[in-house]
């Protein structure tokens, strides 16, 4: 019991002396004796709202390229590279190999009756070509001049081929050389005329045009018994409309070409003159060689073997314009 109430008085004294020192405190007096104590938040109604989070500025994180919007401007088109015009490949000239076959004997498809053949009458139309029809006839002509020894070779290779054609003849080769072209029509070929002297005849009056054409018909006719009418192929291919007319008057036609084997060229071989002789292979054509370049041999050799495998047939010129 005595314990209890002297734990209650020391209780008392201490809670006297704390107020004593709140007193002394407030009223400026000796320096007050404070205590820790806790610190309490005013008391109010109202809740005191917490700090509102502000995000910071959104700013884009960086990136190489930006995402494009899918309302972006309009995509541009890629323009499409260049491209490169197909232009055909040119194709060479072929070779005398690939055009001109290897030289062989070979047969026309259509036979042709021997010599005379029925000529037409002269006029003035200057012949270039003849029928183009379904008989794929070929005129392969030779205008005479040069060493025998070439024409004696080219008769041996029309023999080979059964090939038969006009020879135009000059006059004074004729004269010269009277054996050889009797030998041209024991063979079994027809003769045109070619002047007698081979000159210009658009620099000859018609009168003169006229004396050569009959000078070199008396020296053939009589050698042969074979006349050059009605076919003339002027020298160098020039003619004007008086040497047609005068020529026409004295019972010759005109006759030009329409492809040349080029033979004459300082530089033409077998092989060029073959392929270009190819070149114009067509029905009707004729075409113009001469007996002065040996390389003409062999070139006629491949290009008749080369014409009768694609089913053509070398005929002479009266032959050729019977359809005329």
């Amino acid at each position: 019991m005595r314990y209890l109430t002297l734990l209650l008085f020391l209780g008392f004294i201490t809670a006297a002396c704390t107020q004593t020192a709140h007193l002394e405190a407030a009223s400026g007096g000796a320096t007050a004796v404070t205590f820790p104590t806790a610190t309490h938040q005013p008391a109010t109604d109202t809740a005191v709202p917490l700090p509102r989070f502000t995000p910071p500025p959104a700013t884009a994180a960086p990136s190489s390229s930006p995402t494009p919007s899918a309302t972006a401007t309009t995509r541009q088109t890629q323009t499409p590279l260049p491209t490169a015009a197909l232009t055909p490949t040119p194709t060479s000239t072929p070779t005398l190999f690939e055009a001109c076959r290897p030289a062989a004997a070979t047969v026309p498809h259509l036979t042709i009756a021997p010599v005379p053949w029925s000529r037409p009458s002269a006029g003035t139309n200057v012949i270039h070509h003849g029928p183009r029809d379904q008989r794929q006839f070929i005129h392969l002509s030779f205008d005479v001049e040069g060493h025998a020894s070439v024409l004696s070779a080219l008769l041996n290779v029309l023999d080979k081929h059964q090939v038969k054609t006009t020879m135009f003849i000059v006059g004074s080769w004729a004269e010269a050389n009277s054996a050889w072209l009797s030998e041209i029509a024991r063979r079994g070929h027809e003769f045109g005329n070619h002047s007698y002297s081979h000159t210009h005849l658009r620099q000859l009056t018609p009168e003169q045009v006229q004396a050569e054409l009959q000078q070199t018909e008396t020296i053939v006719l009589n050698l042969t018994g074979q006349s050059t009418k009605p076919w003339l192929r002027p020298p160098y291919g020039g003619y004007s409309e008086e040497t047609v007319q005068a020529a026409s008057t004295a019972g010759w036609t005109t006759v030009m070409w329409s492809g040349h084997g080029l033979d004459t060229n300082p530089d033409a071989d077998e092989r060029t003159i073959c392929n270009t002789l190819v070149q114009y292979a067509e029905p009707g054509a004729i075409l113009l060689l001469h007996t002065s370049n040996p390389a003409v041999v062999t070139a006629v050799d491949r290009f008749i073997t080369e014409m009768h495998t694609q089913g053509y047939t070398f005929v002479p010129l009266s032959v050729l314009m019977a359809g005329n």
